[in-house]
This record gives structure tokens, sequence and C-alpha cells, in this order.
């Protein structure tokens, strides 16, 4: 899944990054006030080791583009660890999930019991909804129908089993 061209636009998109006018990657601190670089790595909770950085610190794409990679495959193993059901899903759902454990992270992700039980036994339209009704989906997003927003397009994702906007 990592190196599926489709997820990786997509979370490549949702995650966003910061580049400096040299098309560098700029350490910065997000919304949650975690210093941050590349595709959304989170140096204070993963630092990168034998390399120290603070914010307005850069890296290249390649840099970006491995560590991205990386986090992906974290997200795969705890997920793996976690929720051995979900690789029965297709490839768009795995993404969802994939995608939201790259967001949130394995503890928070399970938090979401029903909607996992939902998608666990295959009611996709509920889980979808309950998807929208999370705080998640508020911080994620700017409203339903709204330009930008990640939560909507993960929930249709998961009801339809098909990729959206990428």
């Amino acid at each position: 899944m990592y190196n599926n061209p489709l997820f990786l636009k997509q979370i490549k998109r949702h995650e966003g990054c910061k580049k400096n006018k040299d098309g560098l990657h700029v350490a910065y601190r997000c919304t949650a006030k975690k210093l941050t670089i590349g595709y959304g790595h989170n140096l204070d909770a993963n630092p990168i080791p034998g390399l120290i950085l603070k914010e307005k610190d850069t890296i290249n794409e390649e840099q970006a583009e491995r560590l991205l990679k990386a986090d992906i495959l974290a997200c795969i193993q705890d997920l793996n660890s976690h929720l051995s059901w979900w690789i029965t899903l297709n490839e768009a759902r795995k993404a969802v999930l994939i995608n939201m454990c790259f967001n949130l992270g394995i503890t928070k992700l399970l938090t979401f019991k029903k909607t996992l039980h939902f998608i666990r036994i295959g009611n996709y339209k509920q889980a979808a909804k309950n998807m929208m009704c999370s705080l998640w989906s508020k911080q994620v997003g700017d409203g339903i129908g709204g330009y930008f927003d990640r939560a909507e397009e993960l929930a249709k994702q998961m009801q339809s089993g098909k990729w959206q906007e990428v």
C-alpha cells in the first residue's frame, strides 16, 4: 500500500506540507503544536535517528518521501497487530484505515469502536455515518460539502469502496 500511487497522492494531499522558496520541506508546529516535517511526520513522537531537527530546519523531497513511507509502514504494522481482519478489506477501504491511523495514531483510532465494528461486519454505510459523527470529522475538514474535507472524502471512500478525489 505504501507504494500505491493513488494512496500516496491522497495522503499527501490530506497531510499537506510546508515548503520554502527552494522547495525544501520546513519543520513547523502543526495545529496540535507538534513539531512536524514532510508529509505529517511528527518529530516530537518520532524523531529521526541521527538527525536533530528544530523549527525552520529543512529536508529534501526524497527524505520527506522516505519518512512518509516509513510512517505508513508503521501504521500498517499497527493495524496488523490490532485489527487482524482489516486485511480482508479492498485497497480503497484499507487506505481509509491507514489514513486515519496516520492522522490519529493507533490508540485514538481504536477508540472508534462502533465504526470499526461496522467496518469489520461489512456495514460500510453505517461505518461512514459514524465517521462523520465523530469529533475527528470536525477537526479534519471544513464541513460537509466544503472545499476540503478529509473526513467526508474518507467516509465516502469507506462507504463506496472506491477511491475518492485522486
